[in-house]
């Protein structure tokens, strides 16, 4: 049987936006093995085919949308608070949680558990929020979430390229990812 090709993204209804999956028409019509019709029974094969894929468990409940682009599923009533995922020039990975414009929760050293990095993730798509939850960081004595993150992503060392994103709640990059990142992503070959 095909595997559903779907990624995450976001949703926005003009004033928020939701946790989402997506599946281009190509690979609708490839899961199907014919064009996408309306039928409902259709959708319920796509969510399955989501399940089964590893998509989250709200898709089975959640409701839709459709583009000249594709299908997609968004998580209603949970915002997903925009995030970064970025990898230094020397391997380290660090997660950075945005309410706005400024960096609210900032964290290091993933690279040495890229399961905790996987679990937080998890945790932004499902809607959690990291201050109302009290996750721990690993700030030094002084130093707030944003400058932790403007100090990374400066060149005021003169480092014109020490950092990529190789994540956000949009999407992963995976050509701008090192070692270490496509580790965490399950990349590594």
């Amino acid at each position: 049987m095909t595997t559903l090709v779907w990624q995450r993204t976001t949703y926005s209804d003009g004033h928020q936006e939701y946790p989402a999956v997506y599946v281009r028409w190509d690979d609708v019509t490839a899961y199907l093995g014919r064009p996408h019709d309306g039928d409902p029974e259709q959708d319920e094969r796509l969510v399955q085919g989501l399940l089964e894929s590893g998509a989250p468990d709200w898709v089975q409940d959640a409701p839709g949308w459709i583009d000249e682009h594709g299908w997609g599923l968004y998580r209603a009533g949970r915002t997903c608070l925009p995030f970064q995922v970025l990898e230094d020039n020397a391997g380290g990975l660090h997660l950075a949680v945005f309410d706005g414009d400024v960096c609210i929760y900032y964290a290091s050293g993933y690279e040495h558990s890229p399961a905790h990095l996987q679990e937080d993730i998890a945790a932004l798509y499902s809607g959690r929020h990291p201050l109302r939850e009290g996750w721990e960081s690993d700030l030094p004595d002084g130093y707030t979430p944003q400058q932790l993150y403007d100090e990374l992503t400066s060149h005021k060392h003169g480092c014109e390229r020490g950092w990529e994103i190789i994540a956000d709640e949009t999407s992963i990059y995976p050509h701008r990812m090192g070692i270490a990142g496509r580790i965490v992503f399950g990349l590594d070959d």
